[in-house]
């Protein structure tokens, strides 16, 4: 199929306000095998450890989100305030709204998870590439940090790789949590979108293009280009929810494309320390065997691949468990202090400008503790290593008292430059790694006066 083909079957190259879905999309879910679907996040009872433990800390911020996303239909303030509301604002919550409503039963969680749901199936189409009006909002909210505000409130659905899977995991908990076969089609749709698409998946380098850029003159051949980079963190985001989507539906082509992306995309870029370039092309640095840049987007990846540990196809795969363990051990001994900090943030500026130490707290520091601390977790939960559990404690103890944000473990901005607000950055990056990390099982309870300690709960 080529671009104008493409363009044509899947309504892209439409100027009306409503996309039509991808007719392609549709028959390679059609031909899924029929399976009955395995509803794996289920409501389970969950007792609190105590006022320490992660559920109820987690709380006030579970709340905070919730009361935005059923009044707006998307998280507010969105990502980099209100030029950044994507659908992002609203599929990526959604994943901790459906673990915390499976651990505590809570009925405005339950809400919120599904106005998350009205506002992805509103404008999956019509958003897709583009911004349009959105009508979850009378008005702009104002940001301190924005200089620019909209003159009308807008959305965009991002064909960015990265967070189409973070969007579509999110979708996919919210289909388990509500048991909506129709809901995880419409998942998959959006899935087969990228390997339908002509320019989504490159075949030589075995690797999901990392964005795709839509024209809406149907007439130009350019309709459909593409940023040619091809990047770790944002090519296992997309193959891990096709994978996962893949395995609910019986899709073996989503799934086939998932393995390859993995297996033989990603695997042969990891360097024999475990650390991942940020990209296939990257030019890396090491000092004493750490990098000088892309550590966040190192944890990233382990993170986005980290759920696949659940599986037994994946733990059966060698190249897979010895890239998680080699990658992991890089994060443990490369990166992390005793304390459970992770000391060296995205771009360790501190390093290139010949300062001592680091940026103790970071959104960037909180968000690779926060993403070790849930790959760590999984790590010790699948594949019973010792070390993981260490490591996983270590991350989680030291969130507990440094959480740079007045809602536990919602930390949103930085020493980066921008003003102190939280926001859906917090939520989605940060907080949401530590509510899968409580449903994974790992929690806090009280050792003392005013010290916890980790403990597993299986």
């Amino acid at each position: 199929m080529n671009r104008r083909q493409f363009i044509k079957k899947s309504g892209l190259g439409a100027l009306s306000i409503s996309l039509s879905a991808s007719i392609v999309a549709q028959t390679a879910s059609a031909k899924a095998e029929q399976k009955t679907i395995e509803w794996s996040i289920l409501r389970k009872e969950w007792k609190s450890l105590g006022l320490f433990d992660l559920i109820p800390q987690l709380d006030q911020g579970q709340q905070w989100a919730n009361q935005s996303l059923i009044k707006y239909g998307t998280v507010e303030p969105p990502n980099h305030g209100s030029g950044g509301r994507t659908m992002r604002s609203a599929c990526m919550p959604a994943e901790a709204c459906a673990h915390y409503y499976a651990m505590t039963g809570d009925a405005v969680t339950l809400t919120a998870l599904k106005s998350a749901v009205e506002t992805f199936r509103e404008y999956r189409h019509k958003a897709r590439a583009r911004r349009v009006p959105y009508h979850g909002l009378d008005k702009p909210l104002k940001i301190e940090y924005d200089s620019k505000p909209e003159d009308k409130p807008t959305i965009e659905y991002e064909m960015i790789s990265c967070h189409v899977g973070r969007n579509m995991r999110g979708m996919r908990a919210a289909a388990h949590i509500l048991q909506d076969e129709k809901l995880l089609r419409e998942v998959a749709e959006e899935l087969n979108w990228w390997i339908d698409n002509p320019v989504g998946f490159n075949r030589e380098k075995h690797f999901f293009v990392a964005r795709i850029f839509l024209n809406e003159d149907e007439e130009d051949e350019k309709t459909i280009r593409l940023g040619k980079r091809y990047i770790m963190n944002m090519g296992g985001s997309l193959a891990c929810a096709m994978w996962l989507v893949g395995n609910d539906l019986g899709d073996q082509r989503l799934k086939d494309y998932a393995e390859d992306q993995i297996l033989n995309g990603i695997a042969p870029y990891q360097l024999p320390n475990g650390y991942f370039p940020y990209n296939t092309d990257h030019k890396y640095e090491l000092a004493d065997d750490i990098s000088l840049d892309s550590n966040y987007y190192h944890a990233l990846t382990l993170q986005v691949l980290s759920p696949l540990l659940a599986y037994d196809f994946w733990r059966n795969q060698p190249k897979y468990v010895e890239m998680i363990r080699r990658g992991t051990k890089y994060i443990r001994e490369k990166l992390t202090m005793e304390t459970g900090e992770v000391k060296h943030p995205g771009r360790i500026d501190v390093i290139r400008w010949k300062k001592k130490g680091h940026f103790p707290q970071t959104p960037i520091s909180m968000g690779i503790a926060a993403d070790s601390s849930l790959i760590h977790t999984r790590l010790y939960k699948y594949l019973s290593d010792k070390d993981a559990f260490t490591q996983a404690a270590k991350n989680l103890r030291w969130m507990h008292w440094n959480a740079p944000a007045c809602v536990p473990f919602l930390t949103t901005d930085s020493a980066l430059g921008m003003h102190h607000q939280i926001s859906e950055w917090g939520f989605s990056h940060s907080f949401r790694q530590v509510v899968l990390t409580a449903w994974e099982g790992m929690h806090l309870k009280q050792k003392g006066a005013r010290d916890v300690e980790a403990v597993f709960i299986r």
